[in-house]
């Protein structure tokens, strides 16, 4: 079970300083993605990351954060590598999970977004925290859920240009699986 308040942790990453350092780096490649896969806009959400309202800083951090917690609860595992880091392939088999990671990552912005203040409007309007995405990943329309797809897709870049690789976990290694 993923678990949207849950605080970063795996020091199998590396000590606390460590960990913090990577998540800037990841939080950074997160928002140059978004950036780079949306040109025809600029808003407030689209400056380089040295101007970046804190609002948006925060999405980024949050969203480097849970990285790994929604990789593992699709099967998959992160770890520092050995060496240059090579960016994974997902596989044609792996198209459902990428569909349950991007559900996964929307749910993780809309808890994100309403723990900082913002609530769901008819009409987006950032400077009075309302944003008409906030909605569940079913009523969400099919145009923008190709931004939580396209940042799922940018998982293994992200991870491998942090020194991470992700692999596939078997299923007796699935942290929830421990816990039970």
């Amino acid at each position: 079970m993923l678990r949207a308040t849950k605080i970063f942790e795996h020091k199998e990453l590396g000590d606390k300083q460590t960990r913090e350092e990577k998540i800037l780096e990841m939080a950074q490649s997160f928002h140059e993605n978004y950036v780079q896969g949306s040109a025809e806009r600029l808003p407030p959400n689209m400056r380089p990351w040295e101007k970046l309202d804190d609002t948006f800083r925060t999405a980024n951090i949050e969203q480097a954060k849970y990285t790994f917690e929604i990789l593992d609860a699709a099967g998959f595992g992160v770890r520092p590598a050995k060496g240059e880091p090579v960016p994974f392939n997902f596989e044609d088999g792996d198209l459902a999970k990428i569909e349950e990671m991007a559900e996964l990552e929307h749910g993780r912005w809309n808890v994100e977004r309403l723990r900082n203040g913002w609530r769901y409007g008819k009409f987006r309007d950032d400077n009075n925290f309302i944003n008409n995405y906030i909605v569940s990943w079913n009523d969400l329309p099919d145009n923008i859920k190709h931004y939580d797809r396209d940042s799922v897709k940018a998982f293994p870049g992200i991870l491998a240009k942090a020194g991470f690789e992700i692999f596939k976990l078997k299923p007796a290694n699935r942290q929830d699986d421990n816990k039970k």
